[in-house]
């Protein structure tokens, strides 16, 4: 008889920012920042990003210039590239929903920007004896420290001290309630998200559903009817579905998706809860295997594009997209008297916007699909005397890049 071995518990994702790898044997500082997240790891999957380099590499080069060694060393890499880090991580890990700072001035440079980017996640910080001394500090002109500071604060959910007196400043002044660091993995657990985004997901397809993964494995699944137009499809099973389905995921063709496409378009949606419509970027190879670039090919491409997002005026072709059905609703859904999917998709971006919901690309979940058709004269005709009130200009634009782009 087999003994049954009883399964582990999923372990939460918790990420921290951190100035610099510590290392245990220097300052009082180090030490304290190097017990808390040994502590944090030994009860969580920690994902340490280092703001700078490690230290170990700038111990090595100190050895080397020492010996006569001439070492041209890459300063820190500027705000905007550490923030786009940090963006990249959040959209890679869709498990990921506690993210730490670890002293002042990090809190400072990115917790708003990725508050902003992701406000569904849990934040926290770790703050040391000189993030405290500057707490303390008067600032200009003699006045009271920190309304910033104060607000700062007010946007972690939970905010950690080294010592009493420290605690007790962030009480009295910044009315933060500071915990210790030995709590650090009892607090992170206890931790939760503020919205978990969509809990039910519809997939609308033509033909053979691709396979969903872990995000879909509850979704709805319905084939659109073939004997209808595509939007007409479209419309009828979004405008008329259930309340409880969030978001439709739309696959009009046959794409090739890398691993974890699924997962990545929820926690898109997540991320940007005002988009009404969410695209993956196309990705378009050539070569022998251009038909059906290998799955290694279409990871490493998305992988060199996460944390890139951007709001399209133009749609291509026959997209894999996630629609808001509150948004979709709003607008009536596609105009079916366009015959041309990509003007019929760049039709509804377009009025979406205008509703006040945004068209994402989401550059992270990269698909592979074929080339669509031209578009007819007319749609593009249709197109441009419809939103010719918005600005001539920009739809002289838009119907160049429509022909254009066309195979």
């Amino acid at each position: 008889m087999t003994k049954k071995i009883p399964r582990r518990a999923a372990r939460r994702q918790v990420m921290i920012l951190v100035p610099s790898v510590p290392s245990p044997g220097l300052s009082r500082a180090e030490k304290d920042l190097y017990k808390a997240l040994t502590a944090v790891s030994g009860a969580h999957d920690l994902l340490c990003v280092p703001e700078e380099k490690p230290l170990s590499a700038r111990l090595d080069e100190a050895a080397l210039a020492s010996r006569g060694a001439q070492i041209y060393s890459f300063s820190r890499p500027p705000e905007e590239a550490v923030s786009g880090r940090v963006k990249t991580l959040i959209t890679a890990n869709p498990g990921l929903d506690v993210i730490g700072f670890a002293g002042l001035p990090l809190l400072r440079r990115h917790l708003v920007d990725a508050r902003l980017f992701a406000p569904a996640k849990s934040y926290f910080a770790v703050l040391g004896a000189a993030d405290i001394d500057a707490l303390r500090a008067p600032g200009a002109g003699g006045t009271a420290p920190g309304e910033a500071d104060r607000r700062l604060l007010a946007c972690c959910d939970a905010v950690f001290c080294p010592d009493p007196r420290g605690a007790e400043l962030l009480l009295r002044r910044f009315g933060a309630r500071p915990h210790r660091y030995e709590d650090l993995p009892k607090i992170l657990a206890q931790l939760r998200c503020a919205a978990a985004g969509p809990e039910k997901l519809g997939l609308l397809y033509l033909g053979k559903p691709p396979a969903p993964g872990r995000a879909f494995c509850q979704a709805r699944r319905k084939a659109l009817d073939r004997r209808l137009p595509l939007f007409s499809a479209v419309n009828r099973a979004v405008l008329s579905s259930p309340e409880d389905i969030a978001c439709w995921a739309v696959s009009a063709g046959n794409f090739t998706a890398c691993a974890g496409l699924w997962e990545r378009l929820a926690n898109a949606a997540r991320v940007f809860p005002s988009a009404g419509l969410v695209l993956p970027f196309k990705a378009e190879f050539s070569g022998p295997a251009a038909s059906r670039p290998p799955a290694a090919a279409i990871e490493a491409l998305s992988l060199a594009r996460q944390g890139n997002h951007t709001e399209p005026l133009l749609i291509d072709d026959l997209p894999l997209a996630l629609i808001r059905t509150e948004a979709f609703r709003r607008v009536g859904g596609f105009d079916e008297r366009f015959l041309s999917p990509s003007c019929a998709w760049t039709d509804l971006g377009l009025r979406l916007r205008q509703a006040g919901f945004a068209a994402v690309t989401a550059d992270d979940a990269v698909v592979c699909a074929p080339k669509g058709r031209p578009a007819p004269p007319s749609d593009i005709d249709l197109l441009t005397h419809k939103w010719c009130a918005e600005g001539l200009k920009v739809m002289e634009l838009l119907a160049f890049e429509l022909g254009g782009r066309q195979p």
